[in-house]
């Protein structure tokens, strides 16, 4: 369960149809190999894509889990290794690179320490670029809901009292609860966090 604050609507709030539910997405594709013509791998077509990458500055968007690090059952253990580190400073020296992740973006930097990046962490709630020699920290891009961290910590600490079924970490804007417990125990912790007057979503 994801308790996030990307939501569209607030609690008390009318739902427009078209935000209720999601549109399906209309086929186009007829199976798998016809669906690869329309989204082709890079590595499987690499002369397609330098072929259509010349003369263009091409960016690199990385996520973290899973794609630099390992997926491992206590996230807080998901360390990129030296070697993965290497690689990453290397593509960043040639393109423009950035991480991308739920994770809150401190977090994502404390696991990469790589400050010549650009960092998107919370979904992309909290962006920045990267830090230049004469700054200490890095430059703030996008910042559209610097309400949200002080919301989902007081959704953090409901979650928390709403019993020993479950156990959560933070990511800065958003809350993930890895749900152990009751479905009752499920609703009480989400109607907690939507009576806190910010925007919950359900994952």
């Amino acid at each position: 369960m994801t308790l996030s604050s990307g939501s569209l609507v607030s609690q008390g709030e009318e739902t427009p149809d078209e935000y209720a539910r999601p549109r399906p997405t209309e086929k186009y594709w007829e199976d798998y190999e016809d669906w690869k013509t329309h989204h082709p791998s890079a590595i499987d077509s690499f002369d397609t894509f330098r072929e259509a990458a010349k003369g263009k500055l091409l960016t690199v968007f990385l996520d973290y889990d899973g794609t630099i690090s390992d997926i491992v059952r206590n996230p807080d253990e998901a360390y990129m290794t030296d070697e993965m580190r290497t690689a990453v400073s290397r593509v960043a020296s040639l393109y423009p690179t950035a991480i991308i992740s739920g994770r809150s973006r401190e977090k994502v930097y404390d696991f990469v320490q790589l400050p010549q990046l650009y960092y998107a962490g919370s979904h992309g709630l909290d962006i920045v670029g990267p830090k230049t020699q004469h700054e200490t920290d890095h430059v703030e891009l996008h910042q559209p809901a610097p309400w949200a961290p002080a919301v989902m910590d007081a959704v953090y600490r409901e979650c928390k009292r709403a019993g020993a079924g479950h156990t959560g970490r933070e990511r800065g804007a958003q809350q993930v609860l890895r749900q152990r417990a009751l479905p009752q125990l499920r609703a009480q912790v989400v109607g907690r966090g939507e009576g806190r007057g910010g925007p919950a979503s359900r994952g």
